[in-house]
């Protein structure tokens, strides 16, 4: 199944011009990830019902009444991920790896009284990442039928409300006039008649390179009423920085280019902020073994600042009048503005069988298309992308389910989770879009414990990715190419290790 090609290019085409305030960026700020603790992550970030895993809080603060002593751990994760790509019928393979610290927590028992009313309060102050951006994709055409240029060239003569360098490929060469007055790329050449004989075949990549996190600083109250109903809530300072680099390259080919050597066109672009939300969580445990309940997690209100830089360097065989071989040409914008990410409704079922281990199910509901941008201005612009976002985005589900065996001292652990497609023309009903399995194993004692996962991570789509247009199309395997694009195919995986300590 493949992701809305018409909605990646409209994606693309607004980051060149703004490069803030995105449809592209209202989901990716939105999705989240299983990331946490290492018993957390092995059950697939099932473990909302049974709470007593500090990572867990996170889907329903309720657990957080769970814990019968205190503790403090910390994590460590490595993070690999991997794309296949397809452009012009050229694939490219890429695998990048990360480390990071999704994980530290505390937590505090501040009373237990089994013959009151209030049998347990506990505290808690956590730092759990909720989401991990790095990403890479390369799209590589060793002799390509058509140039960046094209578009640039396009996009001076008749102008384009979505594009951003016609300046700087005039500051750089890559536009210039010819003896006939024409405005010309590197690629364009004149037979002696005036005619334009536009001739390719350089080598051409372009770089995708992600970086970034979101991140929850909470502190968590949990009290249990009776041994039998467990309340929680959450309030957290919500962390965010994301960072792209997309990189276009072009080598020329001394056999059929003339003078062109190369053009590498870079965009930059930063998200950095802050913000505040909460949650409030229930579990009820009518009998031993069943526990239920559900937790409401309210709209992040992030204050984000954006930055961009674009920058395009050229450089020729020819030296031009002053000597000069290179030129380079860089522009850079700024913005703030609010970021509100959707609310969420999660429903927990767990079974705990004493001594031997669980089995829980999650499911979350996260209302996508209400993501929403504010600035200050009240610009036309941020109506129209709030717009976009309803018509294009939809409610989203995502079911988890996790279990735990015991062997003594000694735990295993397993987990599965499916995540819908946020794209509206997929289906108002569920829609496979990702998918997690992940396995994992525990040893506690006295006091220590130590615990290993892995997680992998497989999308059920084949993303598209506009690279730039034509306008006078390209003709390439007996086929008109206007709307120049590649796709690609993506795989996760982390490895994560947990260690802590009870007291």
């Amino acid at each position: 199944m493949k992701a809305n090609s018409f909605l990646t290019i409209v994606f693309f085409l607004t980051t060149c011009l703004l490069n803030a305030q995105t449809l592209d960026d209202a989901l990716r700020l939105t999705n989240e990830s299983i990331e946490g603790n290492a018993q957390f992550v092995g059950t697939a970030g099932s473990m909302g019902a049974i709470g007593g895993n500090v990572s867990a809080i996170y889907s329903n603060p309720a657990g957080l009444a769970v814990f019968d002593k205190g503790l403090v751990e910390f994590s460590l994760a490595g993070y690999s991920y991997k794309s296949n790509s397809e452009y012009l019928e050229q694939q490219t393979n890429v695998r990048r790896l990360k480390n990071s610290i999704p994980n530290f927590g505390v937590v505090a028992k501040i009373y237990e009284n089994e013959e009151k009313p209030i049998s347990r309060v506990n505290l808690a102050f956590s730092i759990n990442r909720t989401n991990t951006f790095d990403r890479k994709v390369i799209f590589n055409k060793d002799e390509s039928p058509t140039s960046i240029t094209e578009d640039m060239l396009d996009e001076y003569l008749f102008g384009s409300p979505s594009k951003n360098y016609s300046d700087l490929a005039w500051s750089t060469y890559i536009i210039d006039t010819n003896q006939f007055g024409d405005y010309v790329t590197p690629f364009d050449f004149f037979d002696e008649n005036g005619v334009n004989i536009r001739q390719f075949g350089e080598e051409q990549t372009r770089k995708i390179i992600h970086d970034g996190y979101k991140r929850k600083i909470s502190f968590s109250l949990g009290t249990e009423f009776y041994k039998k109903i467990l309340l929680g809530i959450s309030f957290n300072i919500d962390k965010l920085h994301f960072k792209s680099e997309t990189i276009h390259t072009e080598l020329g080919n001394s056999n059929t280019i003339y003078d062109f050597n190369k053009l590498e066109y870079i965009e930059e672009y930063e998200i950095s902020g802050e913000g505040g939300s909460a949650s409030i969580g229930i579990l009820i445990k009518p009998i031993k073994g069943l526990s239920f309940g559900g937790a409401f997690h309210t709209p992040t209100f992030y204050n984000l600042y954006d930055k961009v830089d674009y920058t395009l360097n050229s450089s020729f065989n020819t030296p031009d009048a002053n000597d000069n071989y290179e030129y380079s040409a860089t522009e850079t914008d700024e913005y703030s503005y609010y970021y509100i990410s959707p609310a969420k409704l999660t429903a927990n079922l767990g079974f705990i069988f004493k001594n031997i281990g669980f089995i829980n199910i999650d499911y979350d509901k996260k209302f996508v298309n209400k993501t929403e941008y504010i600035d200050n201005n009240d610009s036309e612009y941020i109506s129209e992308v709030n717009q976009l976002i309803g018509e294009n985005y939809k409610s989203t589900s995502t079911i988890r389910v996790g279990g735990e065996l015991r062997f003594g001292p000694i735990a295993i652990r397993g987990g599965y989770a499916i995540s819908d497609n946020p794209y509206l023309n997929s289906g108002t009903s569920f829609s496979p879009y990702k998918t997690s399995v992940s396995t994992g194993i525990g040893v506690k004692g006295k006091h220590l414990y130590f615990d290993m996962s892995y997680l992998f991570n497989k999308y059920k789509v084949e993303n598209s990715y506009y690279l730039y247009t034509t306008n006078n199309g390209t003709q390439y395997n007996d086929k008109v190419l206007s709307d120049i694009s590649g796709t690609y195919s993506e795989k996760s995986s982390s490895l994560v290790f947990t260690l802590g300590y009870k007291f």
